[in-house]
């Protein structure tokens, strides 16, 4: 395997393990909120926000949302020639407008004014969990429902990538052994786990 290889799965370990992040703390969140504190499920949103915002870098500009390409795993489009285009078909849909904007303040102010985000109130079931939270007189939205359809979509981006990656660590006999490269693709990206979770209106036609 060329260094070049090596270099290119090594450099996708930190996003496989932000989305596995995510996951995990997702349906941690849809399976535990009712018996969580307040505290406990906020501090759930704030994990998962501030990973995705990592894993699927944007900016707003002038009331639009795009990608930031010098940023993240965009860095690495070069080599996965796909995640750029199916990236903007998630930020570009028009009902995830309202969830990325909310998500993109609820993380930049959590980092540079947390004092100034206050939870002002959480609906919680057996499946789903729901919390608003007021900056200043702003209130901001953020559910599992809402996040399960960016995970969904963002679990069938990252099996393909992760098929990827075992195409060519399989053409390599010398590392194909090596517990970091087995460790890279043990993380399993299904989309099936949050499939129910995903209502019409999140729905992208086309995505695959």
């Amino acid at each position: 395997m060329t260094d070049e290889r090596f270099l290119f799965l090594n450099n996708l370990y930190p996003y496989f393990k932000m989305l596995d992040n995510i996951n995990n703390n997702l349906l941690k969140l849809i399976k535990t909120n009712k018996e969580n504190s307040p505290f406990q499920n906020e501090e759930l949103f704030y994990i998962i926000t501030s990973e995705l915002m990592r894993l699927v870098p944007f900016k707003i500009k002038e009331k639009k949302i795009v990608l930031d390409t010098k940023s993240g795993i965009l860095l690495l489009s070069d080599k996965i020639d796909y995640i750029e285009d199916k990236y903007n078909k998630i930020i570009n849909k028009d009902e995830y407008f309202d969830i990325l904007n909310d998500l993109h303040m609820i993380r930049n102010k959590y980092i540079h004014e947390p004092h100034n985000i206050n939870c002002a109130f959480e609906v919680g079931g057996t499946s789903t969990c729901s919390m608003g939270l007021y900056y200043k007189n702003n209130l901001l939205n953020i559910s599992t429902i809402s996040l399960s359809a960016i995970v969904y979509y963002l679990n069938i981006i990252f099996d393909e990538i992760r098929s990827d990656a075992i195409d060519l660590i399989s053409d390599a006999n010398e590392v194909k052994d090596y517990p970091y490269y087995k460790t890279l693709l043990s993380y399993d990206f299904d989309k099936e786990k949050f499939g129910s979770y995903l209502l019409p209106d999140y729905f992208i036609i086309g995505f695959n």
